[in-house]
């Protein structure tokens, strides 16, 4: 009989997530090209932990041009454990609510239209099937949007600094580095697994931090630079006036909830 395994997946740093509810299949680009001192790291845990070493450490160039998360289980599509309301101008509440995620094109916050993507500006891809979406960490304080280079900085609130896919109770998990398999749980009966992907900075610099923009490297090219929605966190205590904003709320993965990879 075979022994279910469960995988958790946690997303930090500048990389976007196409994964819709109901669908077979998701993608995590990570930007090809990001503000200095972000690096990319995939860590894998092992649950309980196996022998040294431990974790395993994947960065570049160890790390392929496609990544493979093949999931066999009774759930076949997408699915997302929480979809309360939030608001996004108080403490958080609901903590685990993927309503926390910026959808860059989510009508009443952002675009109201697909902006689409460029697959080439994405490296490594990382595609999965099936999974459980959910917030795995908040800001601590608030991101800012500027609606267009003419108009003024707004807060647009807490955000989601890391997103959660969860693969619960499945037959086999198969994680793929290009060619190279990470992990096979139908040869590990009894483990678990988790994978972190961070594509973030250890440390932001003091002071206004915008390192969201560099979506645009990847995503919505055809958007007039006057019509392009800015992004920027400060530290706390720079901020005149209103909450301060930690600078890791400017460094959020991006959600698309119409445009795929």
């Amino acid at each position: 009989m075979t022994t279910p395994t469960n995988v958790r997946l946690l997303l930090r740093g500048l990389l976007v997530v196409s994964a819709k509810e109901g669908q077979p299949n998701g993608k995590v680009g990570i930007l090809r090209t990001a503000p200095a001192g972000h690096e990319l790291k995939i860590a894998v845990h092992r649950i309980p932990p196996g022998p040294p070493p431990e974790p395993r450490i994947l960065t570049r160039p160890d790390i392929r041009d496609r990544l493979y998360l093949n999931v066999t289980s009774a759930q076949p599509n997408i699915t997302v454990r929480n979809n309360t309301p939030v608001n996004r101008l108080v403490a958080p509440v609901n903590q685990e609510s993927v309503n926390w995620f910026v959808d860059l094109e989510k009508n009443s916050e952002l675009y109201t239209f697909p902006i689409g993507s460029n697959s080439s500006e994405f490296n490594p891809l990382l595609t999965f099937n099936s999974g459980q979406l959910f917030t795995a960490a908040i800001s601590e304080d608030f991101l800012q949007v500027q609606r267009g280079i003419f108009s003024s900085y707004e807060n647009f609130g807490y955000v989601a600094v890391q997103l959660g896919i969860d693969f619960l109770t499945a037959f086999k998990v198969v994680f793929k580095n290009g060619n190279t398999t990470i992990f096979d749980s139908a040869t590990e009966p009894g483990i678990d697994y988790r994978i972190e992907i961070s594509h973030d900075a250890d440390v932001h610099p003091q002071g206004p931090v915008t390192d969201a923009n560099n979506y645009y490297r990847a995503l919505g090219t055809g958007i007039p630079l006057e019509q392009k929605i800015l992004f920027m966190s400060i530290r706390p205590g720079i901020q005149a006036g209103g909450p301060p904003a930690g600078p890791e709320a400017a460094c959020f993965p991006a959600y698309l909830g119409r445009t795929s990879i």
